[in-house]
């Protein structure tokens, strides 16, 4: 289970890190997706902490992390301009990337929000 929060942190390095070394004014515009990126890890280790018990939910939840990230990696870059190199986006074509990146991690703590605080209306399969 380890392996894959490590799969989780790693991919994400990766990906910001191959960004990064690309221009090294990539992350200029991206103090809101950092903030919000910070978010929704820490709601993420509550989710994970509230339910330690449950051994098979974590391991679940932690695959779903890492499916997740990598699809909001994708979507993100599918707005962007496929003839371009990243280094060669605008700046406001970067920040545009890291709205979208933004949006979709807003969105996906509103998705984690649940495992904390279950709705009688929502249907847990447990």
């Amino acid at each position: 289970m380890r392996v894959i929060y490590i799969t989780l942190i790693l991919s994400t390095l990766l990906f910001w890190g191959c960004q990064n070394n690309q221009n090294k004014d990539y992350l200029s515009g991206c103090s809101g997706l950092d903030q919000v990126d910070l978010e929704m890890t820490k709601l993420f280790d509550q989710v994970l902490e509230v339910h330690k018990k449950k051994k098979r939910f974590i391991h679940n939840m932690k695959m779903a992390q890492v499916a997740w990230t990598q699809y909001r990696n994708a979507m993100s870059t599918a707005y962007m301009d496929k003839e371009k190199r990243p280094r060669d986006y605008t700046q406001p074509q970067k920040e545009c990337k890291c709205s979208k990146m933004a949006d979709l991690t807003r969105k996906r703590i509103e998705e984690l929000k649940v495992f904390l605080e279950p709705n009688p209306d929502d249907i847990m399969c447990w």
